[in-house]
């Protein structure tokens, strides 16, 4: 897990927002970093975490981890490249508060908890990666003198 202090971020770091009121067995695959989780992908504890979550919660997952492959904060599984597509991340980002909206009393506490922290993770880092783009186009970018 990253220090609750960390205040800037490189192409490979995460911020995490405290995890309160995250079931047990999400916590445990909240607690590492997603590059950790898919170095380890055949651990026995993160399979069995897996097992343990909801239909709901695993698709929530799945697009969760799909979030963090756009914001190029994990590698894409398949070519093993870190690639940032941001307005991909946004679509699953309203895709994610379209199933928040979808689903309005049909969740369990933990299912919403998760889908919850899984958005406003998203959310943050996608502000970043959207602010770290715009800072540097307007360092690359000559002013005009007068």
């Amino acid at each position: 897990m990253l220090p609750k202090n960390t205040t800037s971020l490189s192409t490979t770091e995460i911020f995490y927002a405290p995890s309160n009121g995250i079931p047990k067995e999400l916590n445990l695959i909240l607690s590492f970093s997603f590059f950790k989780i898919y170095q380890s992908f055949n651990h026995n504890k993160f399979r069995k975490a897996m097992k343990s979550m909801s239909l709901f919660e695993q698709l929530v997952f799945i697009l969760y981890t799909q979030g963090w492959e756009q914001l190029g904060k994990i590698p894409n599984p398949i070519t093993g490249k870190i690639e940032k597509k941001l307005e991909e991340a946004k679509f699953t980002i309203d895709l994610l508060d379209m199933l928040k909206e979808k689903t309005k009393g049909n969740l369990t506490e933990d299912e919403i908890r998760f889908l919850e922290y899984s958005i406003s993770q998203l959310k943050i880092n996608y502000f970043f990666e959207v602010e770290n783009e715009r800072k540097q186009k307007s360092e690359t970018t000559p002013q005009n003198q007068s």
